[in-house]
């Protein structure tokens, strides 16, 4: 229930008295549901996958094909939420986090760095409509 509500929250915006409320479960969101289950799909599914094919292990400056591919559509299925800007800078990240998939073997470190990433930039950029208590 709460990750809906954390859903909700983050395509409608809360508004006064509500965003005291939502606003934690806003963050719950963005800091640790989201990057699970982005990581475990682009990371734990697509890139592995890519990964294992013979092609998809060439690397250029130590960033795999697998990870470049894979990267590339993450930044792409931001565009379903985000302007196409945010989206597209969702790729560099996304080229650090499949990184260190590729070099650990695991979707763990990327999630975790998914997940202060997001965190962060929830708590620099949170609007003034959604203030964290």
């Amino acid at each position: 229930m709460i990750p809906v509500l954390g859903v909700l929250a983050y395509f409608h915006p809360p508004r006064a008295p509500f965003t005291v409320l939502l606003a934690p479960l806003l963050f719950i969101n963005l800091a640790i549901t989201f990057p699970v289950v982005e990581e475990w799909v682009f990371r734990g599914l697509l890139q592995e996958r890519l990964y294992r094919a013979s092609w998809g292990q060439h690397a250029f400056l130590g960033i795999s094909v697998a990870n470049i591919i894979t990267s590339a559509v993450f930044a792409l299925v931001h565009l379903w939420n985000h302007p196409p800007l945010a989206a597209l800078s969702t790729f560099f990240p996304s080229l650090v986090f499949g990184f260190f998939r590729d070099r650990y073997g695991t979707v763990l470190p990327s999630m975790w760095l998914h997940g202060v990433y997001n965190a962060t930039y929830f708590l620099i950029w949170t609007p003034t409509s959604v203030p964290i208590t």
